[in-house]
């Protein structure tokens, strides 16, 4: 499975948030092997939770001819204190899922913004300034061992998860490397020396016809119709 988010700050429209989805017309198919189980990772009301999608995928899942025949280790249990049935493929899946489901952020300045939190806390809820001229003032002694101490304990963590943040952003800001490229090219961009070839390809007729139905265009006077294969005039 693979999945793609909100790019460039197009955000989902109200109401509605993305959800994997099982394919309804081809959900499992079987190649050199290997067990493809398909997914759509489309928009869908907020009320509906992945986890009722997951549930009604495996079920459709398990009753698939091909899984029932060569893939039943995928109904493996594997419980937990809180779902006692449990398979290896819904853990597999709920993982999944979540993985790409959380909203993930990394902060540009953690270490900064801490380390002013702590001297915030400390001004506003340990040093306790209205206390001052009152029977409950503490000795300046105490203040300062106090604060020595918050101070001391703070900064170690605030050092440990600002190491762990700005690994990921340096993770996040490597460059990537482009392991697959793929273009749409529009007909009109195409030199006509490449319109025979492009006719004669029954898989390009074929997402034509998914795509536009074509096959529903017919002749009219000097237009030519659909025809298979299509022909370079069409």
């Amino acid at each position: 499975m693979e999945a793609s988010t909100e790019q460039n700050n197009n955000k989902a429209p109200n109401g509605k948030e993305r959800r994997f989805v099982l394919d309804e017309e081809q959900p499992v198919v079987e190649e050199n092997g290997e067990l493809y189980i398909r997914f759509h990772f489309i928009l869908q009301e907020k009320k509906v939770k992945q986890g009722e999608l997951n549930a009604k995928a495996l079920a459709v899942v398990f009753k698939n001819p091909i899984v029932t025949a060569r893939w039943q280790e995928l109904a493996t249990p594997m419980p937990t204190e809180k779902n006692k049935t449990r398979t290896l493929l819904e853990k597999h899946l709920n993982d999944y899922t979540a993985k790409n489901t959380f909203d993930y952020f990394i902060h540009k300045d953690l270490g900064g913004f801490l380390r002013r939190e702590l001297d915030f806390y400390i001004k506003n809820e340990v040093m306790f300034l209205d206390d001052l001229g009152t029977p409950k003032e503490m000795k300046l002694e105490q203040y300062i061992a106090k604060i020595r101490a918050i101070k001391e304990v703070g900064h170690k963590i605030i050092k440990f998860l600002e190491q762990l943040e700005n690994f990921q952003k340096k993770l996040w800001l490597k460059k990537k490397f482009v392991v697959e490229t793929n273009y749409c090219i529009t007909l009109d961009r195409v030199p006509e020396e490449f319109y025979p070839e492009i006719a004669g390809n029954s898989k390009q007729a074929a997402e034509w016809v998914k795509l536009f139905a074509i096959n529903e265009l017919v002749a009219d006077g000097d237009k030519p119709g659909y025809s298979e294969p299509l022909t370079v005039d069409f």
